[in-house]
C-alpha cells in the first residue's frame, strides 16, 4: 500500500494456498424417512484412499481518490483462480428402516478449474440541501466467472451395497482412468449500475433508497463419452434483460445511541440449473420476491457494546417446483428437468444479537434467530432441517 500523491492511495496484494485434504467424500445417508441414523460422530463413510489436491491464488489492486473532503472515489479490481484434483470415496442411496439396507458405494476422479475475474468503479460523497447534510453512492461492477469441471466413470466395484453401521472397504479408482463426462464451457457474466442516496429529511429523520440494475448471463454445456464418442448431454444457456432491483430504507433516531428503522427491499435470482419441460429442457424464469424488515439498534455504555432487534417478513414467488407432467431427471450438475415457476415460499421470524466489551478485557457475542419458513404452494414447511 502507497501514496502515490497526497490524495490517491495504491494498493496491491495477492494471496496464494495450497490444500491437501485426506478422506475427500461426502457425508453420511439418512433413512428413507429423513430420520438420522443414530451414528457417533466419528463415524465416516470415505476411504483411506481418498484424497483432494487444490490449490487457491488471488491478486487484487485498487485505487482511491479523494477529490476533495467530501468526495472520493474507488477503482478495483480481483482475480481468483481456483484448480485441484480429487479422488473421492462416497455413498449414495437412503437406509431402508424394515430392512436396513439401501446405501451403495461409489468412487471417482474429478478435476476442476474456475477463474473468478471482478471490477468495481464508484463515486461517493457528501453534500448539503435545505441546510442539511446527505451521502450519495454510485457505482458499476462486472462479474466474470469461467470454469470447468471433468469426471471418470466409478470405479469398478462400485455400487456394491454397503452396510453404513459396519462399513468395509471399497476399490479405488485408476489414477490415469479417462474422463468420460465434462463441463466446459461453464461460464456466468453479470454486471449493472448501483447507487444509494442517503436524505437527511430532518434532523432525526433519514430516508435511504438505492437500486441495481443488472444484467445476467449463463452458459453451460454438459457432454460425456459413450464408447468413445463425446455427446451433448445437457446445454443450459440463460439470458437476462436488464433488472432494476430497488430498495429502501427509513431510520428515526430516537437519541444519539438509539435508532429506529423499517426497510423493503427487492429479490432477484435466476434458477439456470432449474429446466422446464419438455426434455431435455429450456430456462426457467428468475425467482424474484420481496423484503420486509423493521427493528431497533442502540449502544449501551458510551458505545462500547451494540444491540439490535429486528423483525422480518420474506415472501418469494416463481420458486422452481416438480412438473408431475414429466418424470423427474437430472444430468449430474448439468440441470434438473423438469420445473415450473410456480413455487411461493415464505420466511419471518426476529433477529437479536448483542456484541461488544462488557468489561475491560472480555467481549461477548450472543445473538437468536427464529424463523418460521413455510411453502405456501404446498402448505407445508419449506425447509424442515433449518432451525
Amino acid at each position: 500500500e502507497a501514496d502515490i500523491t497526497d490524495d490517491t492511495r495504491l494498493t496491491l496484494g495477492g494471496r496464494s494456498e495450497r490444500i491437501h485434504e485426506t478422506g475427500a467424500g461426502t457425508g453420511l445417508p439418512r433413512y428413507l424417512d429423513g430420520r438420522d441414523l443414530g451414528l457417533s460422530r466419528s463415524a465416516s463413510l470415505t476411504q483411506n484412499w481418498a484424497y483432494l489436491d487444490g490449490r487457491s491464488q488471488e491478486i487484487f489492486g485498487k485505487i482511491d481518490h479523494e477529490f476533495n473532503e467530501n468526495w472520493k472515489g474507488n477503482v478495483s479490481y480481483t482475480q481468483t483462480l481456483d484448480s485441484g484434483f480429487s479422488k473421492s470415496a462416497f455413498s449414495f442411496g437412503a437406509v431402508d428402516p424394515a430392512t436396513m439396507t439401501g446405501p451403495n458405494t461409489g468412487g471417482s476422479n474429478n478435476k476442476y478449474r474456475s477463474d473468478q475475474k471482478l471490477f468495481d468503479v464508484n463515486l461517493a460523497g457528501k453534500f448539503e440541501a435545505m441546510g442539511l447534510q446527505h451521502e450519495l453512492l454510485v457505482g458499476m461492477d462486472h462479474q466474470k466467472i469461467t470454469s470447468s469441471w471433468a469426471g471418470t466413470a466409478q470405479a469398478t466395484g462400485s455400487g456394491v451395497p454397503i452396510d453404513v453401521f459396519n462399513p468395509a472397504p471399497w476399490p479405488q479408482p485408476d489414477t490415469d482412468k479417462d474422463f468420460f463426462h465434462r463441463f466446459s464451457p461453464n461460464t456466468q457474466v453479470q454486471y449493472g449500475l448501483y447507487s444509494t442516496l442517503r436524505l437527511q429529511l430532518a434532523a432525526p429523520l433519514h430516508l435511504i433508497i438505492g437500486a441495481r440494475a443488472q444484467r445476467y448471463k449463463f452458459d453451460q454445456l454438459y457432454r460425456s463419452r459413450v464408447n468413445g464418442v463425446w455427446g451433448t448431454d445437457s446445454d443450459v444457456s440463460v439470458r437476462e434483460p436488464t433488472k432494476v432491483v430497488p430498495y429502501g430504507g427509513i431510520v428515526y433516531d430516537l437519541t444519539d445511541e438509539w435508532s429506529t428503522y423499517a426497510s423493503y427491499s427487492e429479490i432477484f435470482k435466476p434458477q439456470q440449473t432449474k429446466l422446464m419441460g419438455p426434455y431435455p429442457g429450456s430456462p426457467i424464469e428468475s425467482m424474484t420476491g420481496k423484503t420486509y424488515e423493521t427493528g431497533v439498534k442502540g449502544e449501551l455504555w458510551g458505545g462500547a457494546v451494540n444491540t439490535s432487534f429486528a423483525l422480518y417478513y420474506t415472501s418469494r414467488k416463481n420458486e422452481a417446483v416438480l412438473d408431475p407432467r414429466y418424470e423427474e431427471s437430472s444430468v449430474l450438475h448439468g440441470g434438473n428437468c423438469c420445473y415450473l415457476p410456480q413455487g411461493e415460499v415464505t420466511s419471518k421470524g426476529v433477529d437479536m444479537e448483542f456484541t461488544g466489551e462488557l468489561l475491560p478485557d472480555w467481549n461477548v457475542l450472543a445473538g437468536y434467530t427464529y424463523n418460521h419458513n413455510r411453502n405456501r404452494t404446498e402448505a407445508k414447511v419449506f425447509s424442515s432441517v433449518t432451525p
